[in-house]
């Protein structure tokens, strides 16, 4: 457990620091071991998604390999609605961010996001 704080630390600095391979790098080494924490999902999506914002293959590969095991996750059809839309799929990029509201419609983050599109 202290292996994996220290990795969290790691990757919360690299990310403040915009350094997002290095971020990527730790997140990764955390899933290896906790493999159901969207707070680490999630912040792994967002540095894909900041390390190369013109090309989001990374982010959909992973994503999309995330799938099934996530696809009642709120949080994890937010992030995956947000990564198609940027991609230029935006009937199933919003189709992801509609299914995000209706299992979490108090979430003012989905909220706002949605208001925005």
């Amino acid at each position: 457990m202290d292996e994996l704080l220290k990795y969290e630390s790691y990757a919360v600095k690299a990310k403040e620091q915009m350094e997002w391979r290095e971020a990527i790098f730790y997140l990764s080494k955390i899933l290896e071991y906790a493999t159901d924490s969207i707070k680490h999902l999630a912040l792994k999506i967002e540095c894909l998604i900041s390390e190369n914002p013109g090309d989001m293959s990374s982010a959909i590969r992973f994503t999309t390999s995330l799938q099934e095991q996530f696809i009642d996750n709120a949080e994890f059809l937010y992030w995956r609605g947000r990564i198609l839309l940027y991609n230029g799929q935006a009937d199933m990029g919003k189709k992801h961010l509609k299914q995000a509201l209706n299992i979490d419609p108090d979430n003012k983050t989905f909220v706002k996001y949605w208001k925005g599109i």
